[in-house]
């Protein structure tokens, strides 16, 4: 089969690569074009920069935070919490903004008293003839209708600088000046400005609040004496007047009718309780034991009198018998005295009953009255549900304006406050620097010089790039590359071609050759690369499967490898089909290299395994050509699984595919045959111009192989 490659595509391919020797070799060749701009940029620079006046950056720090705390505030029982409060980026690029305005900058310019300054003002050296020129023309602005500040503001907003490092809340303040006091002095006058402008906005708040509490106490308190009339007015009219405990009238009334109510019933029990008891006591006898009876003065001198007679009478027993007057007389006595004390309880008796009749007729006379009550309760309870919302009006006026009252206060205490504390405090004041910001004498030098040495290398390699000198470089010839394979030059071809007649035993001389190539292309291999093997020929009777079927595989015994054959002619891996097969007849029809590069076969269907080892192989195919990108794309996806791919290609006598593929093969063997030797420095020198990488020569004569070595040595 014919193969698709062109050997003068492939060298216009190979042309058109860039050889950096040739470039290198122009650069030094030119040395002079680029020494003296370089020399020059180099002193020009170094005049410029120290004709440049310096100029002094300093840097004073401000940390955004809540100054506020409990000593400054006017109202000591607030709770405010005394931590730096949140700052988040917003608010950070909004003081950036106050720092830079212009209404800060003039009062910078009039605190650093910079009029008549000459960095910064304009007028400072007068105007010049330039200048009153542009200035007729209108270009420029006239600086004498300007007032001083807006003279100075430009180039004062030039030389300030603001910014917060990243997840911070610190604003950095940077204002650079040809004196470096006054830099300094700059830097911190504005954080000082700005600190008094927080403050001052805080005051200006607090005057605006004042203002606006003012009025609004005012109306009110209007509000409020107009609710607690109404209060007073609706109290009389319905008479529902305030007594003690704040209660109304009619409660309290109703609630005092109700204690005196349960007072009454109360007396009646007892009453009733003391007489039923005193009625026991008398049943018993034991009047002198009842305590309302023992207690009365009458029933006290008539128990005496009745112990005095009773002691008589016992006295008088002693000697008198009880017949005897005297003794008789004492007996009367005694049961007078008897019958006196039960009169005297049963007095009792009759004035407690009558205490509770009284405290009867009370209660009934109570309740009466407590009922009637209860109906002048209820028909004042509408009212008093009116008198309420009337007075919870009034309290929400009164709640209100006490609160307002307190901010107002607080207003003013602020408002009349020099000392309101800003959310911002210095943390670095900025101090007078001893280097120049600018300019960076050092660093521009070095970029000046290199600019101008990557310059005029860029124009000269540019210049061969465009002439294409540096592209033709490839067409010339190369010094050849030292022979690694001196050792299996010593083998014939014959030796090589008699091994393709048995898949298990190759000749001895190709086991060998095979051997020593093997080892030579793994010590050329890289960890985790694959390397890609070209095998060729002059002409068709010096091609044999022999060495190639070896060198893969004595590959195949140290990682994974397969032969690809690109001639497709019938003999090539007629022993391997074979073997694959498992008899000595060859399958042409079998799918290969061109049926998978058609699309009509997967890798699966055309890679077979040789029986005899590890190697695989792909066949030529039925038929049809194939582009050269799509083999690559087959290479590619090849060398991600195999270390060692082979390459069977066409003798150079058929076509120039082998020419055409060497420059993706990273070594190519080429047998020259034994009766064109003459020709072996020149194939060799045609494989290196198509870009071979190295190129190995079987059988090559002596002095060919002599005079590669004199040219890697040179």
């Amino acid at each position: 089969m014919e193969s698709g490659f062109d050997a003068e595509a492939g060298r216009e391919d190979r042309s058109s690569e860039i050889d950096i020797r040739v470039l290198w070799a122009a650069l030094i060749r030119r040395r002079a074009f680029i020494i003296l701009p370089v020399c020059a940029a180099f002193f020009v620079t170094s005049l410029i920069v120290s004709l440049i006046t310096s100029r002094y950056t300093a840097e004073s720090q401000v940390l955004l935070e809540n100054q506020e705390n409990y000593f400054t505030r006017p109202q000591k029982d607030q709770v405010v919490n005394d931590g730096p409060s949140i700052v988040d980026p917003e608010a950070v690029g909004s003081q950036i903004q106050l720092i830079t305005s212009r209404d800060l900058a003039r009062r910078a310019i009039k605190a650093l008293n910079l009029e008549g300054n000459s960095e910064f003002d304009p007028l400072a050296k007068g105007i010049g003839p330039i200048s009153r020129v542009l200035i007729l023309l209108g270009v420029v602005k006239d600086p004498t209708r300007l007032s001083p500040e807006d003279r100075i503001l430009e180039t004062f907003q030039q030389r300030l600088s603001v910014y917060s490092p990243t997840k911070t809340r610190v604003l950095t303040i940077d204002f650079q000046s040809r004196d470096p006091e006054l830099a300094a002095r700059a830097a911190n006058k504005i954080a000082e400005l700005y600190l008094n402008e927080q403050s001052g906005a805080k005051r200006a708040r607090a005057k605006a609040a004042a203002a606006s509490l003012e009025s609004l106490i005012t109306e009110l308190r209007g509000k409020l004496t107009d609710a607690s009339t109404k209060v007073e007015e609706f109290r009389s009219s319905s008479g529902l007047l305030t007594g003690s405990n704040n209660m109304t009238l009619t409660g309290q009334q109703l609630a005092d009718i109700n204690t005196e109510l349960s007072r009454a019933r109360t007396s009646q029990a007892d009453a009733q309780a003391k007489a039923s008891l005193i009625r026991d006591m008398i049943k018993q006898r034991r009047v002198a034991d009842v305590p309302d009876v023992a207690n009365n003065d009458l029933v006290r001198r008539i128990a005496e009198q009745r112990v005095t007679a009773r002691a008589q009478l016992a006295s008088e027993s002693r000697t008198l018998l009880p017949g005897h007057p005297r003794i008789k007389e004492l007996m009367a006595q005694i049961a007078d005295l008897d019958s006196a004390l039960r009169g005297a309880a049963d007095q009792t008796v009759h004035a407690l009953e009558n205490e509770s009749r009284i405290a009867g007729n009370r209660v009934a006379n109570l309740e009466s009255v407590l009922n009637q009550q209860k109906k002048v309760a209820g028909v004042a309870n509408s009212d008093e549900v009116h008198l309420r919302e009337l007075e919870r009006t009034a309290d929400a006026y009164k709640d209100e304006l006490e609160s307002s009252t307190a901010k107002y206060q607080e207003a003013l205490a602020r408002e009349d406050s020099p000392a309101t504390p800003a959310d911002a405090r210095i943390i670095s004041r900025a101090i007078a620097p001893n280097e120049p910001s600018y300019p960076k004498k050092v660093p521009l030098i070095v970029f000046a010089t290199l600019a101008a040495l990557l310059g005029t290398s860029g124009w000269i390699v540019s210049g061969e790039l465009l002439s294409g000198r540096a592209n033709a470089a490839r067409s010339r010839p190369v010094p050849l590359p030292r022979d690694p394979m001196a050792a299996a030059r010593v083998f014939t071809r014959a030796a090589a071609s008699a091994n393709t007649s048995s898949p298990d035993r190759l000749g001895d001389s190709a086991a060998l050759t095979a051997a020593s190539l093997a080892g030579e292309i793994v010590n050329k291999q890289k960890d985790g690369e694959s390397l890609c093997i070209m095998i060729t020929a002059l002409t068709r009777q010096d091609i044999g499967t022999g060495i190639e079927i070896a060198l893969g595989r004595e590959l195949a015994r140290t990682g994974h490898s397969i032969i690809i054959d690109l001639d497709g002619h019938p003999d090539n891996f007629e022993s391997l089909i074979a073997a694959w097969r498992g008899k000595g007849e060859t399958n042409k029809n079998a799918a290969g290299l061109s049926d998978l590069l058609g699309g009509e076969a997967s890798f699966a269907e055309v890679i077979h395994r040789d029986e005899a080892s590890r190697l695989h192989f792909i066949q030529a195919g039925r038929e049809g050509d194939f582009d050269i990108s799509e083999f690559e794309l087959v290479l590619e996806a090849l060398s991600q699984n195999y270390d060692f791919i082979l390459l069977m290609a066409p003798p150079l006598e058929r076509n120039e595919t082998a020419l055409g593929l060497a420059g993706h093969a990273d070594i190519v063997i080429v047998d020259p045959g034994l009766t064109l030797n003459d020709r072996a420095t020149e194939i060799k020198r045609d494989f290196i111009e198509f870009g071979a990488r190295e190129v190995i020569l079987l059988n090559a004569p002596p002095e060919v192989t002599a005079g590669r070595e004199r040219q890697d040595v040179a």
